[in-house]
């Protein structure tokens, strides 16, 4: 018996997992990384912009802010975790 390795270009590989990826089962999960994506450019580009246009607020406090943003994600995701 022989075996055949069918090699697929990049592009191919590309298109494949798109096709796969935008079935319409998978179509709800797409969306919801598009929104969780959304929501975290958001936090970054908000944070930075309104934390720096205050006075006497610098670049630790922007740290901080990014940092417990973080951890209320991380502690959302552990309460989700514990309902499934």
């Amino acid at each position: 018996m022989r075996l055949t390795v069918r090699l697929l270009s990049d592009n191919a590989l590309i298109s494949k997992g798109l096709n796969e990826f935008i079935a319409p089962r998978l179509r709800g999960l797409l969306a919801l990384h598009f929104a969780a994506a959304a929501a975290g450019a958001m936090v970054i580009v908000d944070t930075v912009v309104l934390i720096r246009v205050n006075p006497g607020l610098g670049e630790s406090e922007v740290a901080i802010t990014l940092g417990l943003f973080g951890a209320d994600s991380n502690a959302c995701r552990l309460c989700l975790a514990g309902t499934t």
